[in-house]
């Protein structure tokens, strides 16, 4: 019976790490060959500014911009999805205070808005500002916040976790 309440756990996390998989290996790095070598937005951890991202985008090539469109957006999109069920699924199984949970939800929106972001930019920037564009930047830049926010609730509840198994063995 406990297996089968793993299981959602369990394939979240194997898509997780999948999808994870397809970008770092496949989809960023050509991403990044056809932009000459720059980072991609999505691995600009402390955001970007309009110079930034207009090198990038000036470096990128038709193709990588299709790529970067066509299929690590919409790779992501679903990665976030996963990643958002496996966070909360495992915050669940630790038995983390509810209101923990907030964060990868809110991880997930940023994550949503920063992809938006990135398509916008990717499709239009000679029409944006320098001060929509640092907008962006700042957006991917919350998104590592909210990222790091998960894994310190997690670390977190995985030692609430282990304290409390500790103590229910001792009282046993």
């Amino acid at each position: 019976m406990k297996k089968k309440q793993n299981l959602p756990l369990i394939v979240s996390g194997a898509l997780s790490a999948v999808l994870l998989g397809v970008m770092d290996v496949f989809l960023l790095p050509a991403i990044e060959r056809a932009a000459d070598g720059l980072r991609c937005f999505d691995l600009q951890l402390f955001g970007y500014d309009y110079e930034t991202a207009r090198a990038f985008l000036q470096a990128l090539s038709a193709q990588g911009r299709q790529l970067y469109l066509f299929a690590q957006l919409p790779v992501d999109c679903v990665f976030l999805v996963a990643y958002t069920v496996f966070f909360v699924l495992a915050l669940k199984k630790l038995s983390a205070p509810r209101a923990m949970f907030v964060w990868p939800a809110a991880l997930a929106v940023c994550d949503l808005c920063e992809n938006c972001c990135t398509a916008v930019l990717l499709c239009g920037f000679e029409r944006l500002s320098s001060a929509t564009v640092a907008v962006f930047g700042k957006v991917t830049g919350f998104k590592s916040l909210m990222m790091y926010a998960v894994f310190v609730a997690l670390v977190i509840s995985a030692v609430r976790f282990a304290l409390n198994k500790r103590k229910q063995k001792r009282a046993a």
